[in-house]
């Protein structure tokens, strides 16, 4: 069967518009970097970072850098948070606004407040 060269652009452009979509969102990410010259609320090793994702924003939470197992393999340990059908300037006021979340995210009370983190997060 012979397909006209008309048609063959046109199933072409059909295979690859929903990629041009996909790459037409931008993702945002948010990593907490303490202020200059302060200490990390966190800890030493702590790692926060928010992304927005599929319409969902994910707050993440790690206490201490990835440990060594072996040549090339590290184990790390996370918490995640997730707010489903939330984007991610939304999600930031649910958390300033509900301390028990954040509190279930670090696992700890004795942590500061999200207000302190959400004064450091830089986003791009």
């Amino acid at each position: 069967m012979k397909i006209s060269k008309s048609r063959f652009w046109l199933i072409s452009l059909l295979l690859l518009l929903p990629l041009g979509c996909a790459q037409g969102q931008s993702a945002v990410t948010c990593r907490y970097q303490p202020p200059e010259g302060q200490p990390n609320y966190l800890g030493k090793e702590a790692e926060f970072t928010l992304r927005e994702e599929g319409g969902n924003t994910i707050f993440s939470y790690r206490a201490s850098a990835p440990a060594a197992v072996a040549d090339n393999i590290s184990l790390a340990s996370k918490q995640e948070l997730i707010f489903a059908n939330t984007d991610l300037d939304t999600a930031r006021v649910i958390l300033l606004q509900n301390s028990s979340y954040y509190d279930r995210l670090i696992g700890a009370k004795d942590k500061g407040d999200f207000a302190k983190i959400n004064e450091g997060l830089i986003c791009q």
